[in-house]
């Protein structure tokens, strides 16, 4: 709620949540930093946020609509009738059939959500499917001044569902899902133990540090070591 309420009237860089810096003085070195990648980051996504809606539905109430399938019934009424030895196979093509349909059902109304939201955005992604209650989870990436455009389809496809699908929006947000910034910075102490480590020496090139590697690992690798 704290970073939709500050994206209503500024821009915030999609860095991961919990990133901290030790002083001000880092958050300089950083934004002075070489290429000023932040600075790219910003001239893509500093003017856009992202939208994100997911789309749920009563899934024991959907079920028993896809119940009263003709398909479905006829297949039931199959199962029920079918010799003993047969009757399992029957009753397993009733699920399989039940569980195409309701696929069917939640593609059906993925492509409709799509298809409203679309024109409202400049990039779009899906999530994974993470429970059976979810149809789909979508984020839109889109300019602010569309978010209340994006509200309005949204109220059009409540209408258009005669109310069985359940649309939660969350966003404005920063572009997480299009570009999220993982700033770690690297200090002296840790460079000097790696380079002990692979044993190099002060001077090297970039291009050895693999090669120091492979061979260290080649040498000390459990399997090398057990064969020993």
């Amino acid at each position: 709620r704290v970073i939709e309420e500050l994206m209503g009237s500024a821009s915030v860089l999609p860095a991961r949540l919990g990133t901290v810096t030790k002083d001000d003085a880092s958050i300089v070195t950083l934004l002075r930093g070489p290429g000023n990648s932040l600075h790219r980051i910003w001239e893509r996504f500093g003017s856009v946020v992202e939208i994100d809606i997911a789309v749920t539905w009563d899934i024991g109430k959907t079920l028993a609509q896809i119940a009263l399938y003709p398909e479905v019934l006829a297949a039931k009424s199959a199962a029920s009738n079918a010799p003993e030895e047969l009757r399992s196979e029957a009753v397993l093509f009733v699920g399989k059939l039940v569980e195409a349909k309701l696929g069917e059902r939640r593609s059906a109304v993925e492509l409709a959500v799509l298809e409203h939201l679309r024109p409202y955005a400049t990039d779009f992604l899906l999530s994974a499917i993470a429970s059976e209650d979810l149809i789909c989870n979508v984020a839109l990436l889109t300019n602010r001044g569309k978010v209340e455009e994006i509200d309005q389809a949204l109220h059009r496809l409540d209408a258009e569902f005669e109310e069985e699908i359940d649309f939660r929006r969350l966003g404005p947000l920063p572009p997480y899902s299009f570009a999220t910034i993982h700033l770690h910075r690297i200090e002296w102490e840790s460079i000097e133990k790696s380079r002990l480590i692979l044993e190099l020496e002060e001077n090297f090139e970039e291009s050895t540090i693999l090669d120091h590697y492979r061979r260290l690992a080649l040498i000390r690798h459990p399997d090398v070591r057990r064969a020993e």
